[in-house]
Parts: structure tokens; C-alpha cells; sequence
């Protein structure tokens, strides 16, 4: 008899595990279903909130696209000189872009996706001073060569990255003139602190852009 009772009991034991278990299990997929047909309504919020985020990335990029174009456009409306720099004792020379308006100064080389090799942008100041130079807009390396008014390089700032917005770079000395290369350039060519450059501005040649770089 006790024989049987115990037997009874791990039925009625299994029967009700079992129960619970596919009662489980028939839940699970009633909730999954649920879920599968109302996910959208569930998450109507967050998925709206994405949505206005795309679109609101979407414009900006449209926005930066519509500025680069303009930028373009008034860059090309600007005939820059180009001269030839020669680095005294190096047997070197590149071709450089001259830049003397503040427009010119202001664009730079942030609308050119890259310099060629031995090419450059000039900055022609007035007066020796403490010019300051930033990678805003800038799209490749660059290395600043620092050059005084007897054509003395006083300062070499080498391989800044566009990534270094919006820090600010300067000379350690008063500078006149501020040539802007591609970065490594300095260092592949032994450019020192304390070499001397020439050009000759008189004898610059005019062109346009779409020439040259």
C-alpha cells in the first residue's frame, strides 16, 4: 500500500512538472508572438526617435556638402600666384602656392583634398608676429615651416593632423612668411631650423587652381 502511495505521488509529482513546464513553454510563445506582431507598437517611440536622428544626421551632412560646394566656388574665383621656393644648400625646390588676402588666408589648403609631392601654400604677412594656424576643414597631414623676414626658418611644427582642431598652432619665434607642405616633409628632406629659403615674388606667375593642385 505505502508501495503505491509513493508511486501515486511521483505521478501526480511528474504530471504537474510536466504541466508547468509546457504551461511555460506555451507562454513563452504566446509572449514571442505578442512581441513578433506588436514590436513596432511596443517601441513606437524609440523608433521614431531613431528615425528623426537619421534624418537629422542626414541634413547636416546635405548642409556640409551645400558649404564644401560654395567654398569651391569662391575658391575659384581667386587666381593665387605661384613661385618657387628653393631651400639654400639642400638642392631642393618646390612650387608654392602664394596666398596674400585674408579670403586666401582664410580657405588655405582646407579645400584641396591633398598636395602633390614638392608642392606648397605660401603665407605672406606684412610684418613679422606670432601668426596662428589651425587645421579647420583640413582633410590631410600637414608640416609648418616657420620662415622670418631674412628668410630664416625659426620654427618647424611637423605632421599635424586635421584631427588636432581646434588647437592652435604658432611659431617660438616671430615669423613673416608660413609655408604649409605635406607632412613628413621636413624631416624626408633634412629641413632644419636655421636653413635659409629664397623666392623671388616679382617673378611669381599667375594661375588658376584648376591647374595646379
Amino acid at each position: 500500500m505505502a508501495r503505491r502511495k509513493k508511486d501515486d505521488l511521483h505521478a501526480l509529482y511528474s504530471f504537474y512538472k510536466y504541466l508547468f513546464y509546457g504551461g511555460g513553454i506555451i507562454i513563452g510563445i504566446i509572449v514571442f508572438l505578442v512581441f513578433a506582431f506588436n514590436y513596432e507598437n511596443i517601441f513606437k517611440e524609440d523608433i521614431k526617435a531613431m528615425k528623426e536622428g537619421y534624418e537629422s544626421i542626414s541634413q547636416t551632412i546635405r548642409k556640409a556638402n551645400e558649404f564644401k560646394s560654395k567654398l569651391l566656388e569662391k575658391f575659384n574665383e581667386i587666381d593665387l600666384n605661384i613661385t618657387t621656393i628653393r631651400f639654400k644648400g639642400k638642392g631642393l625646390e618646390i612650387k608654392a602656392f602664394v596666398v596674400l588676402t585674408q579670403e586666401e588666408k582664410r580657405l588655405g589648403l582646407s579645400v584641396f583634398e591633398k598636395l602633390n609631392e614638392n608642392e606648397g601654400m605660401l603665407f605672406l604677412y606684412e610684418k613679422e608676429d606670432y601668426y596662428r594656424f589651425w587645421m579647420k576643414d583640413m582633410r590631410f597631414p600637414i608640416d609648418i615651416i616657420w620662415i622670418n623676414k631674412d628668410f630664416k626658418i625659426v620654427d618647424i611644427t611637423e605632421n599635424i593632423s586635421p584631427d588636432t582642431f581646434p588647437q592652435v598652432f604658432t611659431s617660438k619665434e616671430p615669423a613673416q612668411y608660413i609655408l604649409e607642405v605635406n607632412a613628413g616633409f621636413a624631416k624626408n628632406n633634412n629641413i632644419k631650423i636655421g636653413d635659409y629659403i629664397e623666392f623671388d615674388f616679382e617673378n611669381t606667375t599667375n594661375k588658376n587652381k584648376e591647374e595646379g593642385l
